[in-house]
């Protein structure tokens, strides 16, 4: 497997991490959407990223009825969960975004898992890669990202888009669903948002670190050409 050197970019504020990052893939969108006639946006959930979400969605000059927006994971709770991602995502949206959208997919937690992993499977399958122009990302303490957790089997999954996960006893829901990690992979640029204290080594361990990456998941988007890093240094010394 080729690793790559991801771009890293520092902000002295959160502020400014999300003005760039608002700025950055408003203008993949804009590209990909004028010369392709749609943009595909893969979005995780979780607090960092919605601010990012409510800058794109105040950008007036976004065509969303050309971009088609796609759920990297989900907690496995009701939608009217407050630990659901898709009800987070589509309040910073805004529903007047959200429905101007070509395409929305969510995972149905209304659904047994079955038939929502085989309906969100279905639609991917369809998709020519790479399957995203974009895909919004974040990276925990433990080195997961979407819901892909160290140590699971299901790291090595290759044949399915997407697979249920089991988050570890110290997260408040357990039961999750993902994108793999070669769904996640195949997008044309990845970008990563960090912010916090507890973010501060993520770098440092995807750059120097020596974890695998069946202990560390994050190093698998090493594998990714164009990896983007966008970490805010607000309140770190």
């Amino acid at each position: 497997m080729q690793l790559y050197r991801p771009n890293v970019t520092f902000f002295e504020s959160d502020t400014l991490l999300y003005q760039h990052a608002v700025s950055y893939l408003s203008d993949i969108l804009l590209d990909i959407s004028g010369n392709e006639g749609v943009a595909r946006l893969a979005v995780s959930g979780g607090s960092t990223p919605l601010p990012l979400y409510q800058g794109l969605a105040n950008n007036p000059v976004l065509p969303w009825e050309q971009i088609e927006l796609y759920q990297v994971d989900e907690r496995y709770v009701p939608l009217t969960d407050p630990e659901n991602n898709q009800q987070m995502i589509r309040r910073s949206f805004g529903e007047e975004t959200i429905q101007r959208m070509k395409e929305t997919c969510f995972f149905r937690t209304e659904k047994n898992i079955e038939d929502t992993l085989e309906e969100y499977e279905e639609i991917l399958t369809m998709l020519e890669n790479p399957l995203f122009d974009v895909s919004v990302l974040g990276i925990g303490a433990d080195g997961h990202f979407a819901s892909l957790f160290p140590g699971g089997e299901y790291l090595r999954s290759l044949e399915d888009k997407v697979i249920a996960t089991q988050a570890g006893h110290e997260y408040d829901t357990n039961q999750r669903l993902s994108l793999t990690v070669e769904t996640v992979l195949s997008s044309e640029t990845i970008v990563v948002l960090l912010k916090g204290e507890v973010k501060q080594n993520v770098v440092q361990e995807l750059l120097e670190g020596k974890k695998s990456a069946a202990n560390y998941p994050a190093k698998f988007l090493l594998s990714h050409p164009n990896l983007h890093i966008f970490q805010s240094m607000e309140g770190l010394e």
